[in-house]
């Protein structure tokens, strides 16, 4: 608790004269236990009571509305003094604020003046920006790409443009193909012999465009002209199942059984009974 302070300091030509330091009356007002249980009450105003106005979506605010009747010399007037008075934000409190509307019925703290201090909270919390992007970077998911096998020169001019680390053993000159491996924060890139002449690689795992430029019959198959080619680009077992549509049940005519149906026997008819004379 601070003693109140009306004065800073007095100046005279610019320099100061006399200093007003902060007095604390103090220390405490409370427990521990009763101010976190107070916070918790201020915050569920906003969160859950007639303060919802006062909330923001960006960070949590906590307050307390109030209403009260204007006294005049010939007794309550017709006019309120409502007000909305709350911190934010409510884990870390910066800043307080205090919004006072004085009007006529109906009257409404947290209906009027909530809207008011959302919208002095959101302008205040708006110029708190942080110019240092390196508090944005992602930490916790892993941010190498995975890299499909195939022409490990283009692979590694991707990850030097995008600044990712490489780790790899490709000649200096000739092509080079093979498989690529995402680990944390590298991508290592693993040559494969070149395939024996007239021989079909293994494309296993390559990008499309690798598979199609190289065109991929089975491993190791011997190449002759004019083979066919077939392309899979996806396995089986992993291609989505197209669900056929049922058939219709065709309509059944009136008065006709169903196949499975029992046949139930007939019902003998008793004879009408004869009149008597």
């Amino acid at each position: 608790m601070l003693q109140p302070r009306f004065v800073k300091a007095i100046l005279k030509n610019g320099e100061v004269v006399k200093e007003f330091p902060v007095k604390v009356i103090r220390e405490q007002m409370a427990s521990p236990e009763a101010v976190k249980k107070m916070q918790i009450c201020l915050e569920q105003v906003v969160s859950i009571g007639l303060g919802k106005k006062a909330g923001s979506k960006q960070f949590h605010s906590s307050g307390k509305t109030g209403t009260a009747q204007i006294w005049t010399k010939s007794g309550f007037s017709t006019e309120y003094l409502i007000s909305f008075a709350g911190y934010f934000p409510s884990e870390n409190p910066k800043y307080s604020c205090i919004v006072c509307i004085r009007k006529t019925a109906p009257a409404s703290g947290g209906g009027m003046c909530g809207p008011v201090f959302r919208r002095v909270s959101e302008t205040v919390m708006a110029q708190q920006r942080n110019n240092t992007y390196d508090k944005a970077r992602d930490t916790v998911h892993v941010l190498t790409p995975k890299v499909a096998a195939g022409d490990l020169h283009r692979a590694k001019a991707l990850a030097d443009d995008l600044k990712v680390g490489v780790s790899s053993n490709l000649p200096e000159s000739g092509s080079a193909w093979g498989s690529c491996e995402s680990g944390s924060g590298v991508v290592a890139l693993n040559a494969e012999a070149p395939a024996a002449a007239g021989r079909m690689p293994d494309l296993s795992g390559y990008g499309l465009r690798d598979a199609v430029f190289r065109l991929s019959i089975a491993p190791g198959t011997a190449v002759e002209r004019g083979a066919s080619v077939s392309l899979t680009l996806a396995n089986d077992e992993a291609a989505p199942q197209v669900e056929k549509p049922q058939p219709k049940p065709e309509p059944k005519e009136e008065g006709a059984q169903p196949e499975n149906a029992a046949t139930l026997p007939e019902t003998p008819q008793k004879p009408a009974p004869k009149k008597q004379q």
